[in-house]
């Protein structure tokens, strides 16, 4: 414990543990426990996140083609218009879409552990 910090009484110490960040060995053990489940994902499983992530990506072409053709014809047009790819993006960064975000390193780290035929057919296949 740090020379300035209070005195803390068994509850609070306790407390204090329990709200401490996890070691960079426990982040990386989860993270690559979560790579393999993600990795072993059934293939209807995957058809259907890529048809849901397909419509994420199509929401910033029709915010944009809304956008488009709802504003008069105006020099500032194509800028506003512009700004309907944040829909899709917003879409798919909160929809924690697999590949788009940053949840890639979570499929890349078993193969980046094991660099074999096998995890690279996985990650190939996800």
């Amino acid at each position: 414990m740090a020379k300035d910090a209070p005195s803390l009484d068994e509850a609070e110490a306790q407390e204090v543990e329990e709200r401490s960040p996890p070691t960079a060995k426990v982040v990386h053990a989860a993270v690559s426990q979560q790579g393999e489940e993600e990795l072993d994902r059934p293939i209807s499983s995957l058809f259907w996140s890529g048809v849901a992530a397909g419509f994420g990506i199509m929401g910033s072409v029709w915010a944009e083609a809304a956008l488009h053709l709802h504003l008069p014809p105006a020099v500032w047009r194509d800028a506003v218009a512009g700004l309907g790819y944040s829909l899709g993006f917003l879409i798919v960064i909160l929809g924690r879409m697999q590949l788009f975000t940053e949840h890639t390193m979570v499929a890349i780290l078993p193969l980046a552990r094991r660099p074999n035929r096998r995890n690279f057919r996985r990650v190939a296949r996800l």
